[in-house]
This record gives C-alpha cells, sequence and structure tokens, in this order.
C-alpha cells in the first residue's frame, strides 16, 4: 500500500497484474497448477504405459504462454 500512495496508483492497478502473472507461471510445472496434475492422473489412469511427464516438461510450452501472457499484461494492465 505504502508503494502504491508513493507511485499515486490504486492497489489493484498493482495487484490483479500480479495475480495474473502468478497464475501464467502455474502453467510452466507440473505442480503449478491443479489441472496439469489432474490430466497427468488421467493419463495414468487410462493408459497402460503412460508418457512419464516430469516437473518442468511443460515447462517447453509453458514458459513462452507465460511470457506471451505477461507482456500482455503489462501492455494492457494501464488502460484496465
Amino acid at each position: 500500500q505504502k508503494w502504491s500512495r508513493s507511485i499515486h496508483i490504486s492497489v489493484q492497478q498493482l495487484l490483479v497484474p500480479l495475480s495474473f502473472a502468478s497464475i501464467l507461471g502455474g502453467t510452466c510445472t507440473l505442480i503449478g497448477t491443479s489441472t496439469n496434475l489432474v490430466v497427468v492422473g488421467l493419463l495414468n489412469e487410462r493408459y497402460d504405459d503412460p508418457p512419464q511427464i516430469g516437473l518442468f516438461d511443460l515447462g517447453e510450452y509453458g514458459v513462452p504462454v507465460a511470457m506471451a501472457g505477461i507482456a500482455y499484461i503489462l501492455i494492457a494492465s494501464p488502460f484496465l
């Protein structure tokens, strides 16, 4: 709150983009979101020999998506 007052920006304009960035960052790892864990659990139940998905294997897709999303948030947040 002190920081938002010192730069004359409302707290919501700082915290909402931060929450979206943390959600996007969660897509980079297996345990980042519950959806990732559910999908891996379903793969293990469905197939006899499921593909092994490591902790950071989703980062191949999650990091570019997170970076694009964070860039969008940085560009669009002043207009929200």
